[in-house]
């Protein structure tokens, strides 16, 4: 094994991660290198100068304060979740019954009306006397009323 392979191995095998091959090759090492000697023998010393404590415990107000959080934010979450289905169709239905009575609105003003002799005479200009002849209840006689403002 290289140098430079042993002194990466060395903190796994302290660490308890290093495999029985790999751990009998860099253990075969160190005996022959007295760098990676060394640098084990500081590692070793440094790891075990540090305490650890067996158990670290939260301070008592951290759950609490982490509980609280957590149900300031859920409220509005649900909410917004369960109108969001509600909201967005009656939005939607809102704006198509505006928008129906603006068109409604704008067609009403720009509608033309028209007096009797106008009527005639936008016929005339037309040229729709071709339905002069036709039966009383036929479509071109509704038309002519339709047109003429007159009703039967």
């Amino acid at each position: 094994m290289k140098c430079t392979k042993a002194k990466k191995h060395i903190s796994r095998y302290l660490d308890g991660e290093l495999g029985g091959d790999e751990k009998a090759e860099l253990l075969r090492h160190l005996k022959v290198c007295q760098d990676c000697q060394h640098e084990y023998e500081n590692l070793y010393r440094i790891l075990n100068s540090i305490e650890v404590p067996e158990e670290i415990s939260a301070p008592p107000y951290l759950f609490s304060s982490i509980r609280q959080k957590i149900h300031e934010r859920e409220p509005q979450r649900v909410i917004m979740r369960r109108l969001k289905p509600v909201l967005v169709p009656a939005l939607f239905s809102f704006v198509f019954l505006v928008s129906g009575l603006i068109s409604s609105f704008i067609v009403q003003r720009l509608e033309p009306q028209y007096s009797k002799e106008e009527s005639a005479a936008l016929k005339l200009t037309l040229n729709l006397t071709v339905f002069d002849d036709a039966p009383a209840t036929s479509f071109p006689d509704i038309y002519n009323s339709m047109i003429s403002g007159e009703t039967k």
